[in-house]
């Protein structure tokens, strides 16, 4: 398979959503350089639904009566900022109305990716993880971005996490693929029970076989595709696949997981790796699903 830019169509843009939350200008600029590196276009949108409140009776119904004027002029000035620092890219916008998660799930059938803070306008400051974020990343048709955490430099590893899955395939693509736009270092990591040294499915994996080079053939002919490209290869004995992936990405600019792993259940859409990364990774997230 060609590199994963060849696959997009030339029209598909990077759709990033913002909102009035502190990370919305900040998943923008993040948005803004993804569509730069990948020579895509940018679409800005904004989920707009009227503000469901029951005033006083004896104040007059609405108190606010231009709450759509200001997001409009929100969605205006944060692309009148992505372009005074991306002149050369397209840039366009659009007001989508209705629920943000809804939204964007339809907006992802026809996008390249979608980038997203993990906490929008609407989040309570006790909690971790934004449900717009959850719902996204679960029922996406294409890559979703969630901006969290340091950015780091454009030259941090990329940090992906691989199972043999289907979903980790796909991970993986990406990732390469990534790695080779940001010229960073690509890490790639298979985390195992400590009393393994293969995966548990033997038929699939002869017990003699150390785990290096299973993670060695889980990369296939990938390696020979992007030959310029520096590669890392990590085999970490954990408990759990969440917690050594949060150790191992401290650094990263980016952590790749697929949506579903080994251990998902079929009715699960996306697994506890993908939400606890979400929830707590030091560093943006990207989970890639078919």
């Amino acid at each position: 398979m060609s590199d994963l830019t060849s696959q997009i169509p030339r029209t598909a843009p990077v759709v990033v959503a913002v909102d009035n939350s502190d990370t919305a200008m900040t998943a923008a600029q993040f948005a803004a350089s993804e569509a730069e590196q990948r020579r895509l276009p940018l679409l800005i949108t904004h989920c707009f639904m009227w503000p469901t409140f029951y005033p006083p009776l004896t104040q007059p119904y609405p108190p606010d009566p231009q709450p759509r004027e200001r997001a409009e002029a929100m969605l205006a000035a944060v692309a009148a900022e992505i372009r005074g620092k991306h002149p050369e890219l397209d840039i366009s916008t659009r007001m989508l109305n209705g629920s943000p998660a809804a939204m964007l799930v339809d907006m992802s059938r026809s996008a390249a990716m979608l980038v997203l803070g993990h906490r929008g306008s609407g989040g309570f400051a006790g909690l971790h993880i934004g449900s717009v974020a959850i719902h996204t990343a679960a029922h996406s048709r294409c890559p979703v971005l969630v901006v969290r955490g340091a950015l780091g430099g454009p030259q941090a590893p990329i940090l992906v996490g691989v199972d043999g899955s289907v979903e980790s395939d796909l991970a993986r693509r990406f990732a390469f693929e990534t790695a080779k736009l940001r010229g960073a270092i690509l890490r790639v990591v298979a985390v195992w029970p400590p009393a393994w040294t293969s995966p548990p499915r033997q038929e699939e994996y002869p017990a003699h076989r150390p785990a290096e080079m299973i993670l060695l053939d889980q990369l296939g002919d990938m390696t020979a595709q992007y030959p310029d490209l520096t590669i890392d290869t990590k085999v970490v004995h954990s408990d759990t696949a969440a917690g050594a992936l949060l150790a191992e990405s401290a650094d990263a600019g980016l952590v790749v997981v697929g949506s579903r792993g080994r251990g998902g259940l079929r009715g699960i859409l996306l697994g506890s790796v993908g939400r606890a990364l979400i929830a707590h990774a030091p560093c943006p997230v990207a989970v890639v699903r078919n």
